[in-house]
């Protein structure tokens, strides 16, 4: 949850630009959004471990992985 809830501020960024609340809360703000949203992205990978991390990793290795000799 926490994974996927470090998208939600570049989100809320997006909008807050588009719609040109800018003006209204400032740079600050928006920067600072953006600065939660890599804390959550960072604090995830602590708080999943190794375990998940390892489980997504073999999610990309080929079936008939094979080692390939030293010539």
């Amino acid at each position: 949850m926490l994974l996927v809830a470090s998208v939600v501020p570049y989100f809320l960024t997006e909008v807050a630009l588009f719609l040109g609340w800018v003006e209204k809360y400032g740079h600050t703000a928006l920067v600072g959004l953006l600065i939660l949203g890599d804390v959550l992205f960072v604090t995830s990978f602590f708080i999943l471990g190794g375990e998940f991390w390892a489980r997504v990793k073999k999610l990309f290795e080929w079936p008939g992985k094979t080692e390939i000799p030293d010539s």
